[in-house]
């Protein structure tokens, strides 16, 4: 099941004439897994045989990377939310430099010690992958928020609307 066009039914049907692995599949030989499975027999032994020369896919990447602190539930303390927010984007930041991303939307959720949950959200015109960039953002968001005294259980920022860094 490991070849490509190789599901279970196929597999099922190699194993009657038992051949179970990928050599056992190319030793039957073009003609046999013609006869077997017609024109899809003939793929399955140039996949076997390494005589395919399936595309090269690049690999995508994420949608989107977010990172989440658990909190005390402590009532409001700015330095410290700010403190949370930068060690978040300090992560996201070495999570987009290490697939070489950057990001042109930035999402701020809150949630409160009641469990409800509040977001807000900014797209950027100048995509963002620095951590400063990042959490400046964040707190401008979070002052959007108007989280003022209520207890906080988690803070998270998400970022969104990902694409490969020009600079890298």
């Amino acid at each position: 099941t490991r070849l490509a066009g190789v599901g279970l039914k196929t597999a099922s049907t190699l194993e009657e004439h038992g051949v179970r692995t990928i050599g056992e599949v190319a030793g039957l030989g073009r003609e046999r897994l013609e006869a077997l499975f017609g024109t899809h027999g003939l793929r399955i032994h140039a996949a076997a045989t390494g005589a395919d020369d399936p595309p090269v896919r690049a690999a995508s990447h994420p949608q989107s990377l977010s990172r989440e602190a658990t909190l005390s539930g402590e009532p409001f303390d700015r330095e410290g939310l700010r403190d949370h927010l930068q060690q978040l984007a300090r992560q996201l930041e070495a999570e987009l430099l290490v697939q070489s991303l950057s990001a042109c939307r930035v999402t701020l959720k809150i949630r409160y010690a009641d469990q409800t949950t509040t977001t807000r959200s900014q797209a950027l015109s100048n995509a963002v992958h620095a951590a400063a960039e990042i959490h400046a953002v964040a707190l401008h968001l979070l002052g959007r928020a108007q989280a003022s005294v209520r207890p906080i259980r988690g803070l998270g920022i998400q970022l969104g609307r990902l694409a490969a860094r020009a600079d890298a």
